[in-house]
């Protein structure tokens, strides 16, 4: 087969996406010999490579998102389209005195309570529908953990299965959702749900 370079000077098309019909063309780097005696470059990090450059940056992104989240929460509980937000973080959390006892940064002590939260929209299971579809900068996907935020509806995701009567007793109400706060600006995740819940009105 011609490569896409030979296409495009005789003639063909102009673009670099195939034909339709033609297979995929694998694309590689170009090869570079190694010196003799030199160890070979491995140009592809294997897992421990990237679990330990995680490590390396995880207590400051644990700081920095618990921090965050803090941030988001106190701003959730001020809000008048939000019925209640449950993060351990808030002094008003009947069990943030506990929490506080535990949850710190271990080298400093700084308080960290983590980078999940939830929260409950006021209205009905549309509004909550129309406040998430209207999500921007957050992704709405149920993968929490990610260094980027991520808001999940329970109800009608992880919980689903689970029929209303389980969710009543698990606490999942229709109106809940799951936030999980990245190491985006906090300002920046806040924007977002304050664009997202002035649809509601």
């Amino acid at each position: 087969m011609p490569s896409i370079g030979a296409r495009r000077h005789s003639g063909g098309p102009s673009s670099t996406e195939p034909e339709p019909g033609t297979p995929p063309i694998a694309l590689s780097a170009p090869e570079h010999p190694t010196p003799a005696g030199a160890e070979p470059i491995d140009r592809h990090p294997d897992p421990p490579q990237l679990t330990r450059s995680e490590l390396r940056t995880l207590r400051v992104k644990v700081a920095h998102m618990a921090a965050s989240t803090l941030r988001v929460a106190e701003y959730l509980a001020r809000h008048p389209r939000v019925e209640r937000v449950e993060y351990l973080g808030l002094s008003s959390h009947p069990l943030h005195p506990l929490a506080a006892r535990y949850m710190h940064v271990v080298d400093d002590g700084t308080p960290a309570f983590g980078h999940l939260l939830s929260f409950d929209v006021r209205g009905s299971a549309a509004d909550t529908r129309r406040f998430f579809d209207g999500l921007q900068r957050i992704w709405r996907a149920t993968d929490l953990g990610r260094v980027k935020s991520v808001a999940t509806i329970p109800a009608i995701s992880t919980h689903q299965q689970q029929g209303e009567e389980g969710r009543q007793l698990a606490g999942i109400s229709p109106t809940m959702v799951r936030l999980c706060v990245g190491a985006e600006h906090p300002e920046d995740i806040i924007g977002d749900l304050e664009q997202a819940l002035a649809r509601l009105g």
